[in-house]
This record gives structure tokens, C-alpha cells and sequence, in this order.
């Protein structure tokens, strides 16, 4: 029987991709056993390194870095609103200015008018919530605005208007 070329080649071929499939395997297992020897590794170093921060009572630079850039790096920094003690005592001048209650749009336009800039998405908002959060200061009335929290209130009807 004659051989045939095309086969003998084709078996060939087969016979050095199996081999270099069988290396390519091995390479594979040493190059994942060197994987996981360098995950270990590193796992080590990670954890000494947390714990020599830890023992040296300092803040890790990773997370200095993360509170000081929570901003995205292409975006300037937002200003900053003025303090909301220092707002709810403007907002109390103008009330006893005014000798009666205020509402909020009104004392947001004041504000404004001295300069005074409250920055958000809703503004007036903004400052209704500096407002709630400075209770020691000022209260909003149910119906009227709002009204020096230590003055005694113009008419005692207002009483019951507290919120």
C-alpha cells in the first residue's frame, strides 16, 4: 500500500500540536501556581502594611487621598454655603425688622439683596433646611412664615401656629 503524503503530514502536524498543546498546559500550571504564590503574596504585604498603619495610628494616604478628591478631578470644587447659624441670624434681623413674621421666599430675596447667596439644586430649599436645622434660632410658624425662636410672639393667637 502506497503511503499517502497528505496523511503522513496531516499526522504530523496533529502529533506537534498535541505536543505544543501538552507544553502550553504546562506553562499554564507553573504560570498559575506563580499566580497564586504572588496573590499570597501580596495579600501579605497588604495586610502588613495595613497593620503598620494601624499600629502607627496614622490615616493610610489612600484614604487622605479619597476624602480630599470625592469631587471628580475635571469638575472645580462647589462653593460653599455660608454657615447656617449665620443665615438664621440674618433671617431673624429681618424679621425684627419687619416686626412680623416672614416666609421663606421673602427671606431668601433679602438674602440675596445683601449679598447673601445660598447655592443648590432648589435654593430656597436649601435654605429652608438651614433653617429647620437651626431650631436654637428661629421657627417656622404652621401658617405665617417664620419667627425668632426665644421672642415672644406678636399676637398669642400665633401660639398654636408654632410647628
Amino acid at each position: 500500500m502506497a503511503t499517502d503524503v497528505a496523511l503522513e503530514n496531516a499526522k504530523a502536524r496533529r502529533e506537534a500540536l498535541q505536543a505544543r498543546l501538552s507544553k502550553i498546559d504546562a506553562d499554564i500550571q507553573e504560570l498559575e501556581g506563580a499566580r497564586e504564590r504572588a496573590q499570597r503574596d501580596l495579600r501579605v504585604a497588604e495586610a502588613f502594611i495595613t497593620i503598620w498603619y494601624e499600629m502607627a495610628g496614622i490615616q493610610p494616604p489612600e484614604q487622605l487621598e479619597r476624602k480630599e478628591s470625592s469631587a471628580p478631578a475635571d469638575q472645580p470644587p462647589r462653593p460653599k454655603n455660608p454657615d447656617r447659624l449665620f443665615v438664621a441670624q440674618q433671617c431673624v434681623t429681618y424679621i425684627r425688622e419687619a416686626g412680623r413674621p416672614l416666609g421663606r421666599r421673602e427671606l431668601f430675596e433679602r438674602l440675596v439683596a445683601d449679598g447673601i447667596h445660598i447655592r443648590g439644586k432648589d435654593a430656597e430649599m436649601v435654605l429652608s433646611t438651614m433653617l429647620w436645622r437651626s431650631r436654637e434660632v428661629i421657627v417656622r410658624l404652621k401658617e405665617g412664615g417664620y419667627w425668632p425662636a426665644h421672642d415672644p410672639l406678636p399676637t398669642p393667637d400665633l401660639e398654636k401656629l408654632i410647628n
